[in-house]
């Protein structure tokens, strides 16, 4: 670990701007000048901004040397640069000062990694996530031995495990940051229509040779059912499990209790770690010719298969971790009921979190209240300006269910699209939007996202108009786990001040999201050193009882953004029907995960569509065929044709991108 004497810092200040600046006058109309000071009067806002990055960064190894935790969050606004400063900061480390950084998205974690050795001129950093390939991939222990790796979020939350390997990568390491939010919890939640699927297939492995007869695999499969009551019998809310309150849940044990006396089909599944499970050798080969969505829906069609083997070992996974936790909780959200459990995987080090929204979010307030471990370190007043943004609003509905056809032909019509327009919505409603800005505005560039794949992505950065249709409202487990994480007991979770503390967790992370939603396009980047953008326009419906609330908010943290208000247009839609399409979709999306493919003839038997009616929908002609190919492409799939051995003919196979 790098020992710091006498106050000397890792990276002296004036260094560091310098370096910064030379690389940040590359892509910007921004001028270094001999005095090592950006051109202009205003400079001095950006420069304060990363000369505050820095001493932070520095303050945080300052921490580690000295056995001291705090959680630095840097709350500087989207476009000043934040994670190009780490980038420059990395490069210019000391060969004995090693740093985890940790990211939302494997394409950012490969070219931070990428740009930090670019910069440094060696190769002193590595990314290091589930999507690298066999071939690419290192072993945690050569891993260790770079003195920077990137990961990401979902990397370390899904394979950490603790033990001396993990330790090298992470908690030895003299800096840690964390990049977009601080998010180091692991979630667990079962749903009763998992545990239920679980059980049919259970019991249909039950009558095979291997496990007939066989008493303590009948006696698990009970247990599952007895799991499945629970939930049956609960009435609603937000409650913990406690050995208090099993008689309101009108059950005989807990899921704690039972589930850590019998721990779940230990026979089968030898061992259970994380989101994995070693099948026993016995089994595996019997396992692995089940046909899952045979067993459930009667359906003799293999393309699910994946998707219900992996929900059926995160279920038996999930209990048996939450049997050997406490706090496990039940919610009742849209017509189902749940068993939750999350763990807090913070780091027990100093650390640094990058959070552009992170004054919105109130799970930063949240912690500090019962906390001494957050230190926010505010943004600089002035180095933002939205003075050339308008942002267009009207009241509506914000949820999945109110967004159909005539809605998304209504709002292209009530809005002036730009050269490059942005749209966020559902995942669900994506094809709905291709659909009808490729017949009714094909001379316009139009691209479509979804609520959680968006977050840090610079791919819309020259885009000048987005349109927010439909919000991304969470399930109950998303507010009570960070109350549970940041508060400091089960009296204060699941007090009197539940529902409020909840309720201003949901509210605030929407706002965040919102706010980071907006800066996809290019109003994230800063043209002038007054801080402002190039013009841009955003549309947006904000749900009918809190729009003002939502302008505030939003007024708040944008500065000088102007507000207009926004006519829907009550237009019929004038589009061709799309239903066939969005059934695709909808089936490709639920049945198929990225890489995965299948086989048009296997859907066509299954989705419900008549096969004159998809051979049209695919096109007669090579005009309509590249149209179809195309919006399917929008919609991240593509069509691949494979001639097999021995056939003249290619078979064509749905593919995920």
């Amino acid at each position: 670990m790098a020992i710091l004497f006498m106050g000397r810092e890792p990276i002296a200040f004036d260094d560091f701007l310098f370096n910064f600046k030379m690389k940040y006058s590359q892509w910007t109309d921004f001028k270094v000048i001999r005095t090592k000071t950006l051109a202009g009067p205003r400079s001095s806002k950006l420069e304060t901004t990363w000369k505050m990055n820095c001493k932070t960064l520095n303050f945080a190894i300052g921490d580690n040397a000295r056995g001291r935790v705090m959680k630095y969050v840097i709350a500087a606004p989207t476009g000043s640069a934040k994670t190009e400063n780490l980038i420059t900061y990395c490069s210019m480390l000391p060969k004995d000062i090693t740093a985890l950084i940790s990211t939302n998205l494997t394409d950012e974690a490969d070219k931070i990694a990428e740009k930090i050795n670019d910069e440094a001129r060696d190769s002193r950093a590595v990314s290091y996530h589930s999507k690298k390939s066999k071939e690419e991939i290192l072993e945690i222990e050569e891993v260790a031995k770079y003195q920077v790796i990137v990961t990401t979020h979902a990397f370390y939350k899904n394979h950490y495990t603790g033990g001396e390997k993990w330790q090298k990568l992470g908690e030895d390491r003299d800096l840690l940051v964390i990049d977009e939010a601080l998010e180091t919890m692991r979630e667990l939640s079962v749903r009763d229509d998992s545990i239920r699927r679980a059980i049919t297939i259970f019991e249909y492995m039950q009558k095979s040779n291997l496990l007939k007869g066989d008493l303590k695999f009948a006696k698990e499969i009970q247990l599952l059912r007895d799991e499945l009551q629970v939930l049956a019998n609960y009435s609603g809310g937000t409650n913990l499990i406690t050995d208090e309150n099993t008689n309101v849940l009108r059950c005989k044990f807990t899921p704690l209790k039972s589930m850590e006396k019998y721990p779940l089909f230990l026979k089968f599944f030898v061992k259970a770690q994380a989101k994995t499970i070693k099948i026993d050798p016995k089994f595996k080969k019997y396992f692995n010719t089940l046909n899952f969505n045979h067993i459930i829906s009667g359906i003799k069609d293999s393309s699910a298969n994946d998707i219900l083997k992996k929900e059926l070992i995160e279920t038996i996974v999930n209990l048996n971790i939450m049997s050997k936790l406490g706090q496990v909780y039940i919610t009742s959200n849209q017509g189902h009921n749940s068993f939750h459990r999350v763990t807090d995987m913070m780091f027990t080090k100093s650390l640094v979190c990058f959070d552009a929204t992170a004054t919105a979010n109130k799970v930063y307030e949240l912690r500090s209240k019962y906390y001494n471990d957050i230190h926010m370190v505010a943004p600089t007043e002035g180095v933002r300006n939205y003075s050339n943004v308008t942002i267009h609003t009207t009241a509506g509905r914000t949820g999945k269910k109110s967004i159909d056809k005539d809605l998304v032909a209504n709002i292209l019509q009530s809005v002036t699209l730009g050269n490059k327009t942005l749209i966020i919505t559902h995942n669900q409603h994506k094809s709905l939007f291709v659909q009808e800005a490729t017949q009714n505005y094909s001379d316009k560039t139009v691209e479509v996202a979804h609520w959680n794949a968006i977050t840090g992505l610079n791919d819309w950065q020259n885009f000048d108009t987005c349109i927010i249709v439909g919000l991304n409202h969470k399930p109950k487990s998303y507010a009570q786990n960070r109350t549970i994480i940041n508060t400091d007991s089960e009296e204060t979770a699941f007090g009197e001040e539940q529902d409020i503390l909840n309720n201003s967790i949901e509210n605030s992370a929407i706002l965040a999201e919102i706010i980071q939603a907006m800066n996809r396009i290019r109003i994230r980047k800063i043209i002038n050193l007054d801080g402002n953008c190039e013009p841009a326009d955003i549309y947006i419906i904000l749900p009918n009882d809190q729009k003002t609330v939502y302008e505030k908010q939003i007024a708040g943290h944008m500065p000088n953004i102007q507000f207009k208000d926004w006519v829907l247009k009550s237009a019929k839609h004038t589009g061709l029907a799309t239903a066939n399409f969005d059934i695709l979709i909808q089936y490709l999306e639920s049945n198929l995960k990225r890489g995965d493919t299948i086989e048009k003839k296997n859907i066509v038997k299954v989705v419900g569509i008549k096969p004159e009616s998809f051979r049209t929908m695919m096109g007669k002609n090579s005009f309509q065929q590249q149209k179809f190919r195309e919006n399917l492409h929008k919609c991240g799939f593509e069509i691949k044709e494979i001639i097999g051995k021995g056939r003249k003919t290619a078979t064509q196979y749905f593919y995920k991108i």
